[in-house]
Order: structure tokens, then C-alpha cells, then sequence
């Protein structure tokens, strides 16, 4: 039996598609009409929301409803569930395949996400495919595979960015389960990320669209990297670090060590000093992003999808402001980019725009 496809039609010349799947029970339709508005803001994205069709769903006595793979317990894949969430990820990757032979774009312009049970199929689709993809979305969903780290590690999209959303008030999933998912994600996808919303619960609102636009944005390359790499003219204009390759600001050891700060004024010195920053730096990833960076300013752009650069660049961005520098007029630039690893909290007042998912996820 086809499934019913809603779509969301690009706005100007197309140049890239989103996929998003629904959870039990729902449909794509219904996916339409909360995403559009947002959605519509990215110049140039398509979106696909198809209807999974009516099939048993065990863990609800085998009552037939709309679902992408079968459920038998709640929170977690068994060997019986497996084979339908293959066959459910393979209809995914025809899906892209054709939507690659029909338009100009090529696959690292696709993006594919979900809400709950939809989020599982976005993410074990984007894990066990041989494309690599622009980015995956996933709200309120748990990680169910976390135990084929080995596997997963070397999946072609283990780099691509990964936004995960999801309300403080959600007992349908419960929020530990998504911190837990979290933090196996990060093992996978170093570039993840998790925001989660006070007071919403298995649901979404107007803000989780908006970060989920401005994610897709990121990864499309439409912020606007001038704004970051003006912040680190700006250190290099007080002084900046000479002296530092193979050290760590404010002449702390374990990298090599350096002595002091130089030029650079005692209030910019304290920048370096705080202990967030610190720990940052102990990363090497992030230590050779900074020195590439300091080094030449506009080489941010390359870093804007790594959460861990651009959680350092949101810290240095604040406390630049808070020490004067860039004037009354400066940018916000911790705006921009995705907050980085972990979680950050958003206290939405906004209500749902989609009705909850059955309790059976």
C-alpha cells in the first residue's frame, strides 16, 4: 500500500530536502502544518512528511495504528522489532535515493529527523546508511542501539551534526531517558547536541522549531561566520596571544605551558583565567581549533557544525562583552551557533503545537 506524502514546497531554488517522520499514531500531514512556518524561513528547503501506514503494534495488544516498526516494550529495540525498522530504514533511503535522481542536490544537503518514534527511524536510518547526510533531527526520542557503539562509530554519517530536543515535562519518554541517550550519542556523534524545554511535555512548541530551524541553517551554512571571526580580530587587535602554539592561555601547563598573556590587557587576561575555559582547553581538538582560529579568524566557518568549538566560542564571546570589548553595539554571537555538548535549557511559555503521541513509545 503507498504511503500518503505531505510536502513542504522550497521557498526560491532548491538546494536542500528535509525528511521528517511522525510518531506512533500520527501523520505527516499534521507535521506540515507545525513545521511550515519555520520551515518555510530557510530559503530553499524542501520538506517530505509521509504517512507511515496501519500495522500491529504489539506493545498496544496488536491494535492497528499508523507506525514506521513494530514496539514491543517501551524504551528499548528487541530482535523482533529489528527487521521492521530495517525494512522502515530502507523505504528511508529509497526515499532520499529518488529525491537525489529528481533534483540537482546531492545527499550531504538532505536532512532527516523525527519526532519520537519518527526520531528512531532518522537516527538508526542516518547511522546504517552509505550516504553521507547534512544533519539529523530528533525530538523527544530515546537512542535504542547505544550497545552497537562499535558499529556505529564507523558509520559514515558518525560525524554529521545531531540536534536531539526534548521537554522537561515529558512522561511519555522520560526526560533521564533522552540525558541517557545524550550521553551515548556523544560517544557516536561528537557533533551532538541536546536542548530540552521546562515546561513542555511529549509534544513541541513554537521555540523547539525555531532552534530546529537555526540548526538546519547552521549545517546549510546560512550564519553568518564574519560575525564569530570578528570577535577573534577583535582579541588579535588587543594583542593578541603570541607566544602560545603548543601552550594554554594564561600560562597554564599540561600542554606545553606558555608564560603569560603578552599584550593583552589585564581585563581581556581574565577571559582566559575562567575555569570553563580551562577545561575546554584540555581537549586537543579544541585547543588546535583555537590556535588555527587565532591564527586566521575566518577559518571559524569551518568549525560552526562542532559543538565543542563553538561552546568555546560562545564562553570567549560572553566574556569578551562582559570585559567591554567590541563596544555598546557588539553582536551576540552566542545566538548563532548550536550551545555545544550537553544540555541547554529553554523555558519555553509557548503551548504545544502538536497533540501528544499515544503513551505506547
Amino acid at each position: 500500500m503507498a504511503m500518503a506524502i505531505d510536502e513542504i514546497e522550497a521557498v526560491g531554488e532548491h538546494r536542500a530536502t528535509l525528511f521528517f517522520f511522525h510518531g506512533i499514531g500520527d501523520t505527516g500531514a499534521k507535521w506540515t502544518t507545525a513545521l511550515g512556518p519555520e520551515m518555510r524561513k530557510i530559503n530553499g528547503l524542501r520538506v517530505v512528511c509521509p504517512t507511515a501506514n496501519e500495522r500491529p503494534v504489539a506493545l498496544n495488544g496488536g491494535q492497528l495504528m499508523r507506525s514506521w516498526f513494530d514496539v514491543t516494550e517501551r524504551g528499548r529495540l528487541d530482535d523482533a522489532t529489528v527487521p521492521s525498522l530495517d525494512s522502515a530504514a530502507q523505504l528511508v533511503r529509497e526515499w532520499i535515493d529518488d529525491e537525489l535522481r529528481r533534483s540537482t542536490i546531492a545527499s550531504n544537503r538532505v536532512f532527516v529527523g523525527g519526532f519520537s518514534q519518527g526520531s528512531v527511524l532518522a537516527l538508526y536510518s542516518a547511522l546504517f546508511m552509505e550516504l553521507k547526510l547534512a544533519g539529523v533531527v530528533a525530538l523527544s526520542t530515546f537512542f535504542p542501539i547505544a550497545d552497537r557503539v562499535d558499529v556505529l562509530r564507523r558509520s559514515k554519517n558518525a560525524m554529521t551534526p545531531v540536534l536531539q530536543t526534548h521537554g522537561c515535562c515529558d512522561r511519555v519518554i522520560p526526560l533521564e531517558w533522552a540525558e541517557d541517550s545524550a550521553r551515548a550519542m556523544a560517544v557516536i556523534f561528537p557533533n551532538h547536541q541536546l536542548k530540552t524545554y521546562a515546561t513542555l511535555a511529549h509534544a513541541t512548541c513554537e521555540q523547539e522549531l525555531a532552534d530546529m530551524r537555526e540548526f538546519i541553517e547552521l549545517c546549510l551554512g546560512d550564519s553568518q561566520p564574519e560575525d564569530v571571526s570578528h570577535l577573534f580580530a577583535l582579541l588579535q587587535e588587543h594583542g593578541g596571544f603570541e607566544g602560545m602554539p603548543g601552550g594554554m592561555p594564561g600560562g597554564m601547563g599540561g600542554m606545553g605551558g606558555m608564560g603569560g598573556m603578552g599584550g593583552i590587557p589585564p581585563e581581556l587576561a581574565g577571559i582566559f583565567s575562567d575555569p570553563e575555559l580551562m577545561a575546554l582547553f584540555q581537549d586537543q581538538e579544541v585547543m588546535q581549533a583555537y590556535m588555527e582560529i587565532m591564527q586566521n579568524p575566518g577559518s571559524i566557518a569551518k568549525y560552526m557544525t562542532n559543538p565543542k568549538v563553538m561552546k568555546l566560542v560562545q564562553l570567549i564571546q560572553a566574556k569578551a562583552s562582559a570585559a567591554g570589548m567590541g563596544g555598546d553595539d557588539a553582536e551576540d554571537f552566542t545566538q548563532t551557533p548550536p550551545s555545544g555538548a550537553g544540555s541547554a535549557s529553554a523555558d519555553t511559555k509557548a503551548p504545544p503545537t502538536m497533540a501528544p503521541e499515544p503513551d505506547i513509545d
